[in-house]
């Protein structure tokens, strides 16, 4: 019996970053741009919230490049984290709905769902960002040791829904 190994670790690392690479082509380039900001916990990427400029309104007719909040979409995404299996369609619907809506919008729109407060949080005044894991999406759901194990959104799934969108 061979040993486990690093070798057999790092083969398996790369057909799955080959995997993920190829089942996520972006194909669609007009139209308004959905931004995730997608963090490793403790990397410092809550200070970007505080550096993004400049903001707009989702519905204004501003034609320089902007960023909208939407924190109609962070209640979709916090769902799908832990969407249940009777649960989960439903979820989706609303995401291909959120992300069709978008469609409508200015060219110039780059929408985001994190960098907002939400009344959904344990914390309401922080802003939601998303990490990986999420320790305070995850103790919404769990015991906080379990919770940042569980709380992974998937972010392939987004990008995918994004693309049919």
């Amino acid at each position: 019996m061979a040993p486990l190994g690093r070798r057999d670790d790092v083969g398996r690392s790369r057909r799955w970053l080959r995997e993920a690479v190829s089942v996520v082509q972006k194909t669609i380039f007009a139209g308004p741009m959905w931004v995730a900001l997608l963090g490793l916990e403790g990397t410092g990427h809550h200070g970007i919230c505080e550096s993004l400029v400049p903001r707009c309104e989702m519905v204004s007719e501003s034609g320089e490049p902007c960023l909208a909040f939407d924190a109609d979409m962070q209640i979709v995404v916090r769902q799908l984290a832990f969407a249940l299996p009777d649960s989960l369609s439903r979820w989706r619907r609303k995401l291909s709905k959120r992300l069709t809506f978008y469609a409508n919008l200015s060219s110039s729109k780059r929408i985001l769902f994190q960098c907002s407060p939400s009344s959904e949080s344990l914390y309401p005044h922080w802003s939601f960002m998303m990490s990986y894991p999420d320790a305070e999406l995850g103790m919404q759901r769990s015991a906080a040791e379990e919770g940042k194990v569980t709380a992974h959104p998937d972010a392939v799934a987004m990008a995918l829904a994004a693309e049919r969108a």
